[in-house]
């Protein structure tokens, strides 16, 4: 059980800097003037009082058994803190650290991104690795993020059994986003989040379920914008972000155009006034390839714009009819009318003639 206080630090420097003074009070100014702390893989379990080392700006404390993050109040002049590696389970006692920019936590035991609603400088954040309990995954404090999302440049979740990256859709300035090795599966999730950072220049989502998705490298650049340089380790050039604008062009064209024929066709049955069931079929023979509407489909009107030809509606045109019943007969019906009729007549005649020759 090693504990961190400034008479470690004095152990610690002796044979290279404090056996250059010759008392201790020149021991005390040079703790006072110490900008870096070299005290990593130490065996450290609790950061003591280190109050003297009032200049600080670099801490390495990682590769320690250190469970607690605690007695940093002082370091106000702090840029970069080094924890990973260690115990540590939640992230606290860093609100007076103003001036901290880069902040390591990798391989602890946290299981919630928190307590760093007033690091107003914070640029990098390192989370990655976390020991989880089995089937958690890491979760994020709304608050932390949205105070966070002025400045904060570049985020680590690697590791974390993360389903999702949408909490970090605030985080509209982030230019590095790196989240390996996860269990991110959703692309329309994934393309949504991309879309909200304008900023980003570089993706690495190396070892999740979604890199394997059909097109998720064309999904991805399309929706990314111009600012994506790097996905995945490799770089982003002007000639496939050129082919995936002018590919996403082409797809959206054809949606149009899919669409508009939909329309048409639902115009054309629509004006036919046919039964429910020939309104499928009709609209299924115009949006055949082989069935394209020429030319001659569509007329000019009068203000010179151009407009579908809209088909008159089907009429009962009434053919003939008997003078005692008005019911339409159906047409193989009346050649056997009239062969019935001629016949009747000839019979007729036939008997007349008959008749009168006797």
């Amino acid at each position: 059980m090693v504990l961190l206080t400034t008479s470690l630090i004095e152990k610690k420097y002796h044979h290279h800097e404090l056996q250059k003074n010759s008392n201790k009070n020149n021991g005390k100014n040079y703790l006072l003037k110490m900008t870096h702390l070299y005290m990593d893989n130490k065996y450290i379990h609790a950061i003591g009082n280190i109050s003297m080392c009032k200049n600080l700006r670099v801490i390495y404390l990682y590769k320690n058994n250190i469970t607690k993050i605690e007695n940093l109040n002082f370091a106000i002049n702090l840029t970069h803190l080094y924890l990973q590696h260690n115990n540590i389970e939640k992230i606290e006692n860093l609100n007076e650290l103003k001036n901290l920019t880069h902040l390591f936590l990798g391989y602890n035991f946290i299981t919630t991104l928190e307590g760093m609603e007033n690091l107003e400088k914070l640029n990098q954040l390192h989370i990655e690795y976390q020991h989880l309990p089995p089937g958690e995954s890491l979760t994020f404090d709304l608050r932390t993020l949205y105070a966070l999302s002025d400045q904060l440049e570049v985020i680590n979740v690697t590791g974390n059994n993360l389903t999702s990256l949408q909490s970090l859709n605030c985080l509209y300035n982030l230019k590095v986003l790196i989240a390996k090795n996860n269990m991110i599966d959703n692309q329309e999730d994934l393309g949504k989040l991309i879309k909200n950072l304008k900023s980003l220049k570089q993706l690495f989502l190396q070892n999740n379920p979604v890199t394997n998705h059909h097109k998720y490298w064309k999904n991805i650049i399309s929706n990314c914008g111009n600012a994506l340089i790097n996905l995945d380790d490799k770089m982003i050039n002007e000639t496939s972000r050129c082919f995936m604008n002018n590919f996403n062009s082409m797809q959206q064209l054809k949606l149009e155009k899919r669409t508009s024929d939909v329309n048409l066709s639902e115009n054309v049955t629509a004006s036919l006034n046919l039964p429910p069931a020939f309104k499928k079929s009709v609209s299924r023979a115009i949006l055949q390839n082989n069935s394209k509407l020429s030319i001659y489909d569509f007329k000019v009107t009068e203000d010179g714009e151009i407009k579908a030809q809209i088909f008159p509606s089907w009429k009962i045109v009434s053919s003939r009819t008997n003078n005692n019943n008005l019911h339409l007969m159906p047409r193989p019906f009346w050649r056997n009318k009239l062969k019935k009729k001629v016949l009747s007549q000839h019979s007729k005649i036939m008997d007349s003639g008959i008749i009168s020759s006797v």
